[in-house]
């Protein structure tokens, strides 16, 4: 039986449509393209799909051709599926529905998406929701909603906007981007900004992970996660590599299958991106592609184990908000770790064996990035301690029963105990 492998996916895969293009993509490591057919010329629509099927890339696509419009939500027209080759083809997978979709869409979108689905098994629907930080108006209307005079914010209204997405939406994901890398002014140089900045973390990060992780567990979806890779506006920072890692294991942490990059290619006001606008690999290229081989590795283990929950180390309300969590795991009830010690905040993802005895975590390092620093980690482990970094076993020896473990800056492992 084939071993199930993370999803890599990216929006605005490539800049140019030729062979050569595709084939960047996917040495960055992505194997999971999100593809508007929109921007495609129709003479490159063909190689584009055979190239992605020579690759065994499977992709999420749209296009206008075969359409139809509900309250600005596109849904797929059963009776025009001829004009569109994609619907045939071997490399399509998964037909992108709705976009970060408002509460008014889950009634439409879940019909549609069930006749979809009758048309075409084998396939599914891809759909993006919005993340926490979205307003009441967003969340019932979408961002572009601009009727709702009044409603509720906050986490209660998110909850009932992924309740109301799992009762009527029949998807086999919960797919959300949640953005962390943010910029502020500096205190001493404030008229600089944003040419010179300081960087720090949305306030509410693990929280607004651990709402949709928690309601995948609860309803028998996975985790998709949409992370950062660009700058599109003032109060949103660049990112480097060990921030890519940061938050793909940081995904891994609450279980995620699937992450996507947004974006990958540049586009429009997006700067910092894998290939930059005239097509050239930039240094988050390379360091996707180490990443991204790593994950492929890891996946062989990964997927023997069920997510069961995660918790921070280190959560402070005023120097580490981002670390807050509703409903962190049982640290005791988990029973791997005691007696830790660490010099930064981390964050660990706790995960149960699907067959047999056996526990793994993840551990990362959360500390702030206005201040970065490695960690130092020493802690008491019971059993055979295998740790995969970038997905290479290496059985771990203690000293006294201590495990010593060293983090770079956002950097993350994988850890199995048997």
């Amino acid at each position: 039986m084939k071993k199930k492998k993370f999803l890599i996916g990216a929006y605005s895969p490539i800049l140019t449509f030729d062979k050569e293009h595709v084939k960047l993509m996917a040495e960055a490591g992505i194997n999971f393209p999100v593809s508007n057919f929109n921007v495609i010329p129709e003479e490159f629509q063909q190689e584009y799909l055979d190239t992605l099927y020579e690759l065994g890339i499977e992709a999420a696509i749209c296009s206008d051709k075969c359409v139809k419009i509900y309250m600005k939500a596109p849904m797929l027209d059963l009776e025009k599926q001829d004009r569109v080759t994609f619907l045939k083809h071997p490399a399509f997978g998964y037909y992108i529905y709705c976009d970060e979709p408002g509460m008014v869409h889950f009634d439409i979108l879940g019909e549609e998406i069930a006749k979809f689905q009758k048309a075409f098994p084998g396939k599914y629907a891809y759909i993006n929701l919005l993340p926490m930080y979205a307003n009441a108006r967003q969340l019932m209307k979408a961002p572009y909603g601009t009727e709702i005079k009044y409603f509720d914010e906050g986490e209660d209204m998110y909850q009932r906007y992924l309740d109301e997405f799992v009762e009527k939406v029949p998807t086999h994901h919960i797919g959300v981007d949640i953005y962390p890398a943010r910029r502020r002014a500096k205190a001493d140089c404030p008229e600089m900004f944003p040419a010179e900045y300081e960087p720090f973390t949305y306030g509410k990060y693990l929280r607004s992970i651990e709402i949709v992780a928690d309601k995948c567990k609860e309803s028998g979806r996975e985790f998709w996660a949409c992370i950062q890779t660009c700058a599109w506006e003032k109060g949103v920072r660049e990112i480097t590599t060990p921030e890519l890692r940061w938050q793909a294991y940081t995904m891994l942490s609450f279980g995620a299958t699937a992450i996507f990059y947004y974006v990958f290619a540049s586009r429009k006001n997006h700067t910092g991106c894998m290939l930059n606008e005239r097509g050239e690999t930039t240094k988050l290229f390379y360091g996707s592609k180490k990443m991204c081989e790593g994950l492929q590795k890891l996946s062989d283990v990964y997927f023997d184990y069920k997510n069961v929950g995660a918790y921070a180390i280190g959560y402070d309300p005023e120097k580490t908000p981002y670390l807050y969590m509703k409903n962190p795991y049982d640290a005791e009830k988990f029973g791997v770790i005691s007696d830790i010690e660490t010099n930064t905040p981390l964050l660990v993802g706790c995960f149960e064996k699907t067959e047999g005895n056996g526990k793994a975590f993840t551990i990362v390092n959360q500390q702030d990035w206005s201040e970065p620093l490695d960690s130092v980690i020493k802690m008491k482990i019971d059993g055979k301690v295998t740790k995969y970094y970038d997905g290479e076993p290496e059985v771990m020896k203690s000293e006294n029963g201590v495990y010593e473990l060293h983090l770079a800056q956002g950097d993350g492992v994988f850890v199995t105990v048997e």
